[in-house]
């Protein structure tokens, strides 16, 4: 790329200002013709305003993404994975509890009755399950934590 091409913003620049000074300095009046004219206020707003692509982009892009973002932040996190999880989690086990609270007679034979169902129902799933080993594993695993 030619060398004037690069020098040609800096060459505008230079330019434009040099000559906004001079009409300033010698013609001042000019200045105040503009201001005061229904174009250049018209002209002015237009380019204050970045050709309202703030505006669009504000509208567009940024208020349906927060409104997004507050949507999901309300009903996953305090929805959903509060009712899944610590709050579920505490209300699942005081339900178990109280029910295994009501199981609670004091009578021996009924502790007898509950661990021979216990090591039957072990026994099941270990005969009919298709590879017992995984299901051991696990069970020791669960014994250790």
């Amino acid at each position: 790329m030619p060398v004037f091409y690069h020098l040609l913003p800096l060459l505008g620049s230079l330019l434009g200002g040099s000559l906004t000074l001079l009409i300033y300095n010698f013609f001042p009046l000019i200045f105040i013709i503009l201001i005061n004219s229904s174009f250049s206020r018209t002209l002015n707003q237009f380019f204050n305003q970045k050709y309202f692509f703030d505006n669009l982009y504000t509208n567009f892009f940024i208020n349906p993404a927060l409104n997004f973002g507050y949507i999901t932040g309300k009903l996953l996190d305090r929805g959903v994975f509060e009712t899944i999880g610590p709050r579920g989690l505490t209300n699942m086990f005081i339900t178990i509890s109280n029910r295994i609270i009501y199981l609670d007679t004091g009578l021996l034979p009924q502790y007898a009755l509950y661990i021979f169902m216990g090591g039957l129902g072990l026994m099941v799933v270990i005969v009919y399950s298709p590879d017992p080993k995984y299901f051991l594993l696990s069970l020791i695993t669960l014994f250790f934590i």
